[in-house]
């Protein structure tokens, strides 16, 4: 979907750090993208949210995330914790997200986990088991509510959270690196799984179009 917000979201991150303040853009492309779900490019992403591409500037990619309690139903791993090969910025547009932080240590003796590689392929993802054990802590948790921005370093172990039982929707829209550097790393059990992630199950454009209605209208900032 042609869109100025791409250009718009980055311009204003450059200048002031900050992803869409006001929230004018992010309404401009949500009330765009309910005029033509058709040009939604929105999938299922393995962690329970509608992962829908905004655009790309440079090296930042604009992405929106919301999570709805049919999306977090359509999740394919329950290993949450992972990382990303570059500094994750993140603006809550609707309800109230954890972001939780992991102190993450190698240890052979009292493993709690075992790091295994995301090898991105044309249609789905590898999760690829490493010789590495690892001792994982939570070292921080903070929720952050609509209208607040946070960060993830990139490298560092996060995870995220929703509670969708008073509010039905949860919406974030995200800065990204478009580096391709290094490996993203998961965390999961210490016994060897090789598994298979869904990373680009296409969303239905209506079923896109109805959490982008969802978030609109509860969006409050």
């Amino acid at each position: 979907m042609r869109s100025p917000a791409p250009g718009q979201l980055v311009e204003g991150f450059r200048q002031s750090g900050q992803i869409d303040p006001d929230g004018a853009i992010m309404r401009a492309f949500l009330g765009q993208a309910l005029a033509h779900p058709e040009l939604l490019r929105a999938v299922w992403h393995p962690l329970g949210f509608i992962h829908i591409l905004i655009g790309s500037v440079d090296e930042l990619r604009a992405r929106l995330h919301i999570w709805t309690r049919n999306s977090l139903m359509r999740a394919s791993t329950n290993w949450p914790i992972h990382d990303h090969i570059w500094t994750l910025h993140s603006r809550v547009l609707a309800g109230t997200i954890e972001n939780r932080i992991y102190d993450v240590q190698d240890d052979l003796r009292s493993a709690s986990h075992r790091v295994y590689h995301v090898a991105h392929r044309a249609e789905d993802a590898i999760l690829e088991p490493s010789d590495q054990l690892v001792q994982c802590t939570l070292a921080s948790s903070t929720t952050y509510r609509a209208g607040e921005q946070y960060a993830v370093p990139s490298l560092r172990f996060h995870s995220s959270k929703v509670e969708l039982e008073i509010e039905p929707v949860v919406g974030t829209c995200v800065l990204a690196g478009d580096s391709r550097c290094g490996i993203p790393r998961l965390l999961g059990p210490i016994e060897v799984v090789g598994d298979k992630l869904d990373v680009r199950v296409a969303c239905d454009s209506d079923e896109a179009a109805q959490a982008c209605d969802l978030l609109l209208s509860r969006m409050s900032v």
